[in-house]
């Protein structure tokens, strides 16, 4: 139940956490420890690079090219100066993928987990001619893609309508994980209880009755 109660305190942080992820900037903020720098699947084109006006200038192209709106040249500086030294492959990759919504949330087995900050979910095990926005609509309908208008010309209402299905979906899975685990302690504790029935007291244990999933929940993805 500790475990529980922990996981519970750890998903509210990213609730909140995650709120400031509609800025463009601050998911590509979370890419300036992306493992693969130089001799892997992602990157197969790999020149070194210096912090020079060559690289801030294909920077600025590339988001130009993405349209990412009111990004300016000095603060494109400041969140992109931890990437650079990286590949000109590497670096329109990781743009595309905070482009698409992903943010960067490792783990200890999965260095490459990217997940969308919006409808959660997570990608890993990328290729290098995987392109992020084909890979995140092909998977789920995501709320944040499917924005008719920039995030910014969001009216309040509009704003407020998109932070309800983002806040539903986060609950949604957030719940699922919680249930899920709760499910699995209490089939270990009842497995424990039987045993010890069954060998002290010749009890004959009845099949447990299965729990019927929240139809209102839309169900989980990972690839």
């Amino acid at each position: 139940m500790e475990v529980l109660l922990k996981d519970l305190v750890s998903s509210s942080k990213l609730l909140s956490d995650f709120k400031e992820m509609y800025d463009y900037e601050n998911r590509l903020k979370t890419f300036t420890n992306w493992p693969f720098v130089e001799n892997c699947k992602c990157t197969p084109e790999n020149v070194s690079l210096n912090m020079d006006a060559s690289i801030l200038s294909y920077f600025w192209y590339t988001v130009t090219k993405c349209k990412v709106p009111h990004v300016s040249m000095c603060t494109l500086k400041i969140s992109c100066e931890p990437l650079l030294g990286l590949s000109f492959k590497l670096l329109n990759c990781l743009l595309q993928m905070a482009k698409a919504g992903f943010i960067h949330c490792p783990s200890a087995n999965e260095t490459d987990v990217a997940k969308c900050f919006f409808c959660l979910i997570e990608l890993e095990g990328w290729e290098p001619n995987d392109d992020p926005w084909e890979e995140h609509t092909k998977r789920r309908s995501c709320g944040f893609l499917s924005l008719t208008k920039q995030f910014d010309d969001l009216t309040m209402e509009e704003y407020y309508m998109l932070e309800m299905t983002r806040l539903r979906t986060f609950l949604c899975k957030t719940g699922r994980s919680i249930i899920n685990s709760f499910e699995e302690e209490v089939a270990a504790t009842r497995k424990r209880l039987v045993d010890n029935f069954v060998s002290n007291h010749q009890y004959t244990p009845q099949p447990p009755v299965p729990i019927q999933a929240d139809p209102t929940c839309p169900p989980s993805e990972s690839s």
